[in-house]
């Protein structure tokens, strides 16, 4: 039997002042790719889908503008 936790996730990223996650901001964006250059997934990050769908976007956004890598 799983047990379903309660706590309310905590959004690391939009804090207030920030209103949207910029591919620009690289010190954020590395902390959610891992060492191999993927996305890691939302049970990892514990932000809200919302949240990790426009992280997902900036991301590949970043990648396309060749501010990080698409691979290790």
């Amino acid at each position: 039997m799983s047990h379903k936790s309660n706590r309310k996730k905590f959004d690391h990223i939009c804090l207030p002042g920030t209103t949207y996650v910029d591919y620009k901001n690289l010190p954020v964006i590395r902390k959610y790719i891992t060492i191999f250059g993927r996305i890691k997934p939302r049970y990892y990050t514990k932000v809200p889908l919302v949240v990790q769908k426009s992280l997902a976007r900036a991301i590949k956004n970043a990648r396309f503008m060749a501010l990080v890598p698409f691979k290790r």
